[in-house]
């Protein structure tokens, strides 16, 4: 997609591509079920995403205003997911999810939910918290550092 792109609604790739290539991407929300989400040196604000499948990548900074909901699929790319409202790390459809490369910058609390599933993370990838965000892990999941599978 080129040119100016603002959407008050739901945005939703379904086992597509799409590559953003403005400057800067201002959207309601975005469903990422599969496929893969490219957003390149570009920045892009949600109100929300959910990602419970495919792969969203780029070297821009993907703002998250409200909640993030992670359920499957990764995060690639030398960007910054920066996570303003939360993150719900929810392995309930037996998905492990991967960040490579990619850092996370936690500013509210991190919740992870479910048991014996996994965030992979790799080449470098890692976690930024702001003063006072929190990671709440509720089950047995855990972080490992490597390949993801």
């Amino acid at each position: 997609m080129n040119g100016s792109y603002n959407v008050a609604q739901t945005y939703i790739d379904n086992n597509g591509s799409v590559t953003f290539t403005t400057p800067n991407v201002t959207t309601g929300s975005l469903n990422e079920s599969s496929g893969y989400g490219n957003f390149g040196s570009d920045n892009l604000t949600l109100n929300s995403l959910s990602l419970s499948g495919g792969t969203l990548t780029g070297s821009g900074t993907l703002t998250v205003t409200g909640q993030t909901l992670w359920s499957g699929g990764g995060m690639s790319g030398t960007g910054v997911t920066d996570m303003q409202g939360g993150l719900s790390l929810d392995f309930n459809n037996g998905q492990n999810v991967f960040l490579d490369t990619r850092t996370l910058k936690n500013e509210a609390t991190a919740t992870v939910t479910d048991n014996n599933y996994t965030l992979y993370v790799s080449d470098g990838a890692g976690n930024r918290q702001r003063g006072g965000a929190t990671w709440d892990f509720q089950n047995d999941a855990s972080i490992q550092q490597q390949a993801a599978p």
